[in-house]
């Protein structure tokens, strides 16, 4: 199998092996990289950009898509412009995940995807033709250092941020909000073969599940549509037969309908029975440990765990416990949340009434043996983990919450 940690970058969120980019649009702010972001706001591992997107605060009965390609193919055979059955198999990620934690599933929306298809091949034109030192995922601005492939002198040019390409292209349920979340990833393989576009766009999918501040955006609880873009590249100035790069856009919006399901009582991600969660987060945009001198892309911490009370003003948890049956071992926790998160004041920030749990994996050796030196992968893999924890309500009511979920191969 391929080192996908080799070049995901989550643009804005997420860019280092993969990158995930996350925006939301609709009135908010703008930005790039894993996170999101609100439009206009103040994105181996696949690394997350953060999210944009238009805020106002899944695919229907996904099914999933038939296999019908083989799981690793030659590179050469898979560089094409749109993947839109790729698209598809990482919207269907998204929108069953939704659905196995309570909230709505996502129908899926052709304008959302043509959207989606522009941008993403704005973003595969510039990394074919150059290698910008800096780039916002989300954002289609000129920069003068590739002022040639930027901006209006890139073809697939449709308005500089999110908020701007939903306006050209008139899509009509701007005012119920809006989400970009974006994932690119390169990798090198001297035997020429890549995984099939339908299967990196599902594990992309799954590693924006894995980065808080783009996860948070994916469970937006009037989320009611989606639309998503697969292309595959040859990074600039890299050989074809053995190199190859993905962008995965993924755009969801609320509509009349979605505005107005009822809110859970709690929702968390993962739930009691989740499956095939990503073992770590190597990279995200913004990054969710910022300020605490870690680094994500050699110190990763695993599948992080989100809470959210919509009913809530405000909650506090406590007596946190992620516990390994298999090896009968606790793994260490630190908590994100409004009062620590590293990012305030900003579209990225957390409200009050949610939190993440995040898995401190330094002292678990989990790369099985296949990445020579290095030993923190993570949560270990194919294992199932039970969580438990407090939370304070509003500082009145106490609820108490314990479930299992299970995480898949070893992310690399």
């Amino acid at each position: 199998m391929m080192n996908h940690r080799s070049a995901m970058q989550y643009l804005s969120i997420m860019i280092a092996a993969v990158s995930l980019t996350a925006c939301g649009g609709g009135g908010g702010s703008d930005g790039g990289s894993t996170a999101n972001k609100t439009a206009p706001p103040p994105a181996a591992p696949t690394q997350p950009a953060p999210t944009d997107s238009i805020d106002s605060d899944t695919l229907d009965q996904a099914k999933n898509l038939p296999d019908t390609t083989s799981t690793h193919i030659a590179i050469s055979s898979i560089e094409k412009d749109n993947h839109l059955s790729a698209g598809l198999a990482g919207a269907n990620v998204i929108s069953l995940a939704r659905q196995s934690c309570g909230l709505s599933g996502l129908s899926y929306d052709d304008d959302l995807a043509a959207i989606a298809v522009g941008h993403a091949n704005y973003i595969k034109h510039v990394f074919s033709n150059s290698q910008p030192s800096s780039f916002n995922a989300h954002s289609q601005a000129s920069l003068r250092e590739v002022a040639a492939y930027t901006g209006s002198n890139n073809p697939f040019f449709t308005g500089i941020n999110f908020k701007e390409r939903l306006l050209a292209a008139a899509y009509p349920n701007m005012r119920y909000g809006a989400v970009e979340n974006i994932v690119q990833t390169t990798t090198r393989n001297s035997a020429g073969t890549a995984l099939a576009p339908q299967y990196a766009a599902a594990d992309m999918a799954t590693s924006l599940l894995a980065a808080p501040y783009h996860l948070k955006s994916l469970m937006g609880l009037t989320l009611g549509q989606t639309g998503s873009a697969m292309v595959a590249y040859t990074p600039y100035n890299t050989d074809r037969a053995t190199n190859i790069g993905y962008v995965f856009v993924n755009l969801s919006a609320g509509n009349a309908q979605s505005s107005q399901q009822p809110a859970p009582d709690m929702v968390t991600y993962p739930c009691d029975g989740v499956t095939n969660t990503t073992t770590a987060l190597y990279h995200e945009s913004p990054s969710p440990v910022a300020g605490t001198g870690r680094d994500l892309s050699t110190d990763p911490i695993g599948q992080p765990v989100y809470i959210r009370l919509p009913a809530a003003t405000s909650i506090k948890v406590s007596n946190v416990r992620l516990h390994d049956a298999k090896r009968n071992i606790d793994v260490p926790t630190t908590l994100l949340d409004t009062l620590s998160d590293p990012h305030p004041n900003t579209g990225y920030a957390l409200k009050p009434n949610e939190a993440f749990i995040l898995p401190i994996t330094d002292n678990i050796n989990s790369c099985e043996g296949k990445r020579g030196r290095a030993t923190n992968c993570g949560l270990h893999g194919n294992t199932t983990y039970t969580v438990s924890f407090d939370v304070l309500v509003d500082n009145t009511a106490l609820k108490q919450q314990r479930f299992n979920f299970t995480t898949g191969a070893v992310s690399y």
